[in-house]
């Protein structure tokens, strides 16, 4: 929507009214005026309330017709802040644009100066100047106020309709004092009032980031931030703030908890400022089994001390997922056992492992003799019911815990490290031994024996592949030698104890 025109012409009926319509000046007493205007400037009033009375002091002195402060307000807006009028007839507007009403030299005029004074005299031939019109006076004093980046943030002046307001430059030097010590109060105005709608709307974004934050002392675990989303389930932030973190945040704790990164994050010794280098971590919450990311860091407060800044997000979804995608990659979905891909992946970091420290690796290899014919003869359903058994079976065992694989079908791998040849024999006896019993299923019984081929690294091969091949190929010799039976890297074969059995 356009800007509405603002009226900028100046009557010439202002010079002709009578001088006897206007007030005399105040007592010229400069020195006096100084301190009084310091002690109101050092006072805790109401600032507006400061500095009306400043500018009401300043205009009474000098007899001027009116004193303001203008604010800027978004890129080019001036808003009326303080305002006193010595006597009625000084149009001053509550609000206007920059670029409605001037240049843009104009305005880089205003902005560059330290100081505008412009003054009309009647009966000669020098023109008014864009202020002058603007405020309809004769007389104008206008002084630019710039914030720390140099742009223009506020304009102090006065204004009169008439011209004999300050009797010479020293006078209009004099004003200018003045005013700076109200430019400087106003500064400040500006830069506090700046600095708490920072405060407010950093604070709006962390309270809503969606984490939780909260800031300790380094030193003594006193809360000095938190937000109110993590402080309201534990008291609220009068609870939280001032007390120990772990006193609220880990209620019946004595001290630090265990994963506290203190520890990992000294802080710098003499002046130095911390790393902003932060440590992450996750951490599940042994409660209700929730995870959490944490992020912390070390840096200086507002005060100077050092302060240890933790931020956590809820990461459970995440994990889920996670949990979900490894599952689909990594676990096999038939029996819930880790899949080739994770067998290749595992092997290969033992084989790393094994070269590294000087040992061996071995490498069992074995499949389900008769499995076809649970298949045929009870269904497919059953066959895969006898393989999540078998599998839950032998993960129960701690001495196949963790060590077991499905390499496809009914043939499976284990993997031992740092073992020998005695304990090889007695693993693969245990395993044949599993399978001379029935195993129970849903509608009935089968029993499966098992063949075995065992590899050991590095007699048999220096990869993953190369290993398991050497395996597959020694199950396929105990199979072609009558099954129910492993072949050991050295060609010696271990029978299991016959028993009777079959479907039932």
């Amino acid at each position: 929507m356009a800007r509405k025109p603002v009226d900028i012409t100046c009557p010439r009926s202002f010079l002709e009214e009578s001088r006897a319509s206007f007030p005399r000046r105040g007592p010229r007493n400069f020195e006096a005026l100084f301190v009084r205007i310091v002690e109101q400037l050092s006072g805790e009033l109401d600032t507006r309330k400061i500095v009306n009375e400043i500018l009401r002091d300043i205009c009474t002195t000098f007899g001027v017709g009116c004193g303001f402060v203008y604010e800027v307000k978004g890129s080019s807006v001036l808003e009326l802040m303080e305002y006193y009028e010595t006597y009625r007839g000084h149009p001053v507007h509550p609000r206007f644009a920059l670029e409605d009403i001037f240049s843009a030299e104009e305005i880089d005029e205003l902005s560059r100066r330290p100081m505008f004074f412009s003054r009309f005299w009647q009966g000669t031939e020098r023109p008014h100047t864009p202020f002058s019109r603007f405020f309809k006076a004769n007389t104008v004093l206008l002084m630019p106020v710039h914030g720390t980046d140099g742009n223009l943030i506020a304009v102090v002046g006065m204004v009169d309709r008439r011209i004999e307001v300050f009797e010479n430059d020293s006078d209009v030097h004099t004003a200018r004092v003045l005013l700076n010590l109200l430019i400087n109060y106003v500064k400040i105005r500006i830069s506090n009032r700046n600095l708490e709608a920072s405060r407010t709307f950093l604070t709006g974004i962390m309270d809503n980031i969606g984490f939780d934050i909260y800031v300790t002392d380094y030193h003594t675990d006193e809360v000095l931030y938190a937000t109110p989303h993590l402080a309201d389930p534990v008291g609220g932030l009068t609870r939280v703030l001032g007390s120990t973190c772990w006193e609220v945040f880990h209620r019946g704790s004595e001290g630090r908890c265990a994963h506290c990164p203190k520890p990992r994050m000294p802080v710098p010794q003499g002046g130095d400022d911390p790393s902003p280098e932060p440590l992450l971590s996750d951490i599940q919450r042994p409660e209700d089994g929730a995870w959490f990311r944490k992020i912390c860091a070390v840096f200086r407060w507002v005060d100077g001390r050092f302060v240890h800044v933790v931020s956590s997000v809820d990461i459970t979804e995440n994990k889920r997922n996670e949990e979900i995608i490894y599952r689909m990659a990594y676990l096999d979905e038939g029996t819930g056992l880790p899949n080739r891909a994770r067998l290749n992946t595992d092997l290969a970091r033992c084989l790393e492992e094994a070269r590294d420290g000087g040992h061996g690796v071995y490498v069992f290899f074995f499949d389900l003799d008769g499995f076809k014919a649970v298949n045929d003869t009870l269904g497919h359903f059953a066959g895969d019911e006898l393989l999540r058994l078998m599998a839950d079976t032998l993960q129960s065992d701690p001495d196949f815990r963790g060590r077991l694989y499905r390499h496809g079908g009914d043939e499976f791998v284990l993997i031992y490290t740092e073992t020998d040849s005695v304990r090889v024999r007695a693993i693969a006896r245990k395993v044949l031994e599993y399978f001379q019993k029935p195993w129970v299923l849903r509608d009935g019984q089968a029993v499966c024996r098992a063949s075995i081929g065992v590899a050991h690294h590095p007699t048999d091969g220096n990869t993953p592949e190369e290993l398991i091949a050497r395996a597959d190929a020694s199950m396929y010799t105990a199979k072609r030698s009558g099954k129910n039976r492993a072949v050991f890297p050295d060609g010696t074969v271990e029978m299991a104890p016959e028993s009777a059995g079959g479907l039932t």
